[in-house]
Formats: structure tokens, sequence, C-alpha cells
């Protein structure tokens, strides 16, 4: 009976006629009062149980700091040892994990980042300003192709993050045409003469980030009517397209519940939980968020995206990546432009098959 009750806590699968011991030992009390009742039960522990979805694992790359310039990209005449522009050792290492997805190019920089700056000639790409980051310069050297260069090399899927903040349902269409378009088009013309030939793979597109703060400072219902016509023109022919909605953050459903209402053209919402308990960014606390999951499939499960309540969390990139403070100068000044979190995000999916996972994510 012991054994029993000790294998119920590990594996938290109560027999129907076990449900009696399992109730008592989960409170460490399988005495006299469980002794009462004979039961007895087989745990076939070679039978494999509820698959983890791959995308539990995602990644999640920004223009901030040296995540990009240095960390992943340092160009094809650098010293430090590259393939075509990216680190090597880095590819190696991204690799070895076999990361399933990435999001990019943001986090906050993805809603000022319009993707004509990042294709061409790398030497006659404009300068522009992070202004997400310290307001330092960005090259533009690390653009749409370079991302997917990285992507393949390391087997991962690519999670685009569109621009609503400072963009524009036209540039996004055109940008998701520029990249999947196997036709004739100007827009997939200028790809072919960009380099590539072939279309990109893009199975997920994510309309805006933090659309509530960064991404545009909106309210749920202004951004759902933002989403709603976005959505409907994002599509790419002949493969299956995750359109993510920005949703809300930490303990807030309101995004969530507005969000839920949309009854077509979503497939998942992002919904990012900081573990700042304390109320102060420098002091971070518990890193789990059990209580914000369950707020999150309440509503999930009330409306459209009840289609998959049953596998409503994951990350699918949408935070996971390591970042050193970027120096940004300001006549003779030097500030850092990033701060240390600790922080986990979940997604709530329609579409994803076994898509039920959440995880934690560093920002040292």
């Amino acid at each position: 009976m012991r054994s029993i009750c000790r294998e119920a806590r590990i594996r938290a699968l109560a027999l129907a006629l076990a449900f009696g011991c399992v109730a008592i030992g989960s409170l460490g009390l399988c005495g006299s009062a469980a002794r009462a009742a004979e039961v007895t039960g087989t745990i076939h522990v070679d039978e494999p149980g509820p698959r983890i979805s791959r995308y539990l694992y995602g990644h999640f790359l920004e223009h901030l700091g040296r995540a990009v310039y240095d960390g992943v990209w340092v160009g094809p005449d650098s010293p430090i040892p590259n393939r075509d522009g990216l680190r090597a050792d880095v590819l190696d290492a991204l690799k070895a994990l076999e990361i399933p997805v990435i999001r990019w190019p943001g986090g906050c920089y993805a809603d000022e980042y319009h993707w004509r700056t990042g294709i061409g000639p790398r030497d006659e790409r404009p300068v522009t300003i992070n202004m997400s980051w310290g307001g330092v310069e960005e090259t533009n050297a690390f653009g749409t192709h370079e991302f997917f260069a990285l992507a393949e090399a390391i087997g991962a899927e690519a999670y685009i993050a569109g621009n609503l903040g400072t963009g524009s349902a036209r540039e996004m269409v055109e940008w998701l045409e520029y990249m999947t378009s196997p036709s004739r088009s100007t827009l997939a013309e200028e790809r072919r003469a960009n380099g590539r030939d072939e279309p990109f793979r893009v199975p997920f597109f994510g309309v805006g980030n933090e659309s509530w703060g960064c991404g545009g400072q909106m309210r749920p219902a202004y951004y759902a009517d933002l989403y709603r016509q976005t959505a409907e023109f994002l599509e790419v022919r002949g493969e299956r397209l995750m359109k993510i909605a920005s949703g809300g953050y930490d303990a807030r459903t309101d995004w969530t519940e507005e969000l839920s209402r949309i009854e077509q053209n979503i497939d998942g919402i992002s919904h990012h939980y900081y573990t700042t308990p304390t109320g102060v960014w420098e002091r971070k606390g518990s890193a789990t968020a059990s209580k914000t999951i369950s707020r999150r499939r309440k509503p999930c499960s009330s409306g459209t995206i009840r289609r998959a309540a049953s596998a409503s969390i994951s990350t699918s990139g949408a935070r996971g990546t390591t970042r050193r403070p970027a120096r940004a100068r300001s006549g003779s000044r030097t500030r850092f432009a990033t701060r240390s979190s600790r922080r986990c995000t979940s997604t709530c999916f329609t579409g994803m098959p076994s898509a039920c996972a959440w995880r934690t994510s560093r920002r040292p």
C-alpha cells in the first residue's frame, strides 16, 4: 500500500479504485484509514505518458546589448571564426541545444524594426537608432537573410515578430510576401536578387509585441481591432501559418479575455510573466507561474480559444536568450542599456497539438 502511495505521489496519477489512498497519501497520511481498504493497483512505467511539446524549449533573439552583434553576428571579415558572419562557436553551441524555434527581431525592438532596413548589400543598409535599448546605433548588418541563415544553421524554426507599434498591416504583409512567396512577384524577385531563390519558412508570425507597453501603450480592445485587421491579410500560400496575438502580462487577464473573443485568424496569445514579486526589478523572486497559468486557462477555455484548452500553454520562443549589457554613448558619458531579469512566458495556442508547457528563461 505504501509503495502505491509513493508511486502515486511521483506520477500524480490516481487509479479510480485508489483515489482514497492517493488523496490521503498526498498529505503524507497514508496510514490506518487507508489500510482499511484492501486496494491493489498496477502502474505501467514502461508505457509512454503525455508528450511534452518541443516548443517548450523555444528561444528569442533581440537587438539588445550584445545578443546579436558580437553574440551571434561578427561579420564575415571578423578575426573571430565564423561562417558567413555568424560565430562558429555560437552556432555549434546552439545547434547542440536542438532549439525548436527562435523569435526575432524582438521584444520591444520588434515594434520599431522596419524590415527593409535589413535587406540588400550590407554596406548600403541605413544606420538607424535603437530607441528601445539605449539609443545605440543599429547598423542593420543582421537582417532578414542573416536571421534565417542562423535559424537554418542550427535547425530551428522561425517566429517572426511583426511591427505593429510603428509599422502597419501593409508592412507586415509585404515582409511576409518577401520571405515566403514562391511567385514571380516584385517582392519575391527582390528576395532572389538579394541571394535567396527558395522561400524562407515562417511557421509563426506575431502581430506586435507587448502592445500594452513598449509596443504602443494600447488598450486590449484597441489592439484586438488592429489584430483582426492585420491578421486577415497575413497568409503563406500552401503553408500553415500560426498567427500569434500580443497578450497581457503577469496577473492581468483582461487581454486574454478580450482576445479570446476573436473568432478567426488567431492561433495563439503571447502572455508575458515577469518574476519580480518583490516589486524591485533588480531583486527577483520565484520563477514559478502556476497561478498566472491558471488565470490564463480560464479565458482560454471559454471563447474561441477553447478549441485547444487542453493544450493552452506554450512558449514557442516568446522569451529566452542570455544577454550582456550594451554600452550606449551620449557625448562623453557611458550608460548601460539593459537590466537583468528572470521571466517566464506562456503562449495560449489554438492550433498547436501537444503544446501544453511553460518555462522559465533567464536574462542575466
